[in-house]
């Protein structure tokens, strides 16, 4: 091979390279919504990883927080109640992350009470 072949060929094999990138790159589609931002129910909480998991249970946290509620425990500590209610509360599975930690918080901390009593809204009277 001469000296101009040797310097031509790295160049020819970067140039197919990248142009055949291009219409793999131009068809990528939308990936839609970042799954660790999309509510998730109890039992879709249970099959996820540890990283997921704790993402999700973020995500409710903050929707509980930004509606005035307060919480009193660490995000390692709801994890782990979450854990356990789940394993022994499967009537939850189908209830939304964010529920299940409402109704959680509701029974264990008795100072976010109100908070989450004005996010349920009036008492809806029983028809007679």
């Amino acid at each position: 091979m001469s000296r101009t072949g040797r310097r031509v060929f790295p160049l020819l094999v970067a140039a197919v390279m990248v142009l055949g990138a291009v219409p793999a790159v131009a068809q990528k589609q939308d990936p839609g919504p970042d799954p660790a931002l999309v509510e998730i129910t109890g039992i879709e909480w249970m099959q996820e990883s540890l990283g997921r998991r704790m993402d999700a249970l973020l995500l409710s946290m903050a929707a509980l927080q930004k509606s005035g509620v307060p919480l009193k425990r660490t995000p390692d500590q709801y994890y782990k109640e979450m854990h356990v209610l789940l394993r022994s509360h499967p009537e939850e599975y189908n209830s939304l992350l964010t529920d299940i930690l409402a109704r959680h918080i509701y029974g264990r901390e008795p100072a976010a009470r109100k908070a989450l009593d004005a996010l349920r809204g009036p008492a809806v009277p029983a028809k007679a």
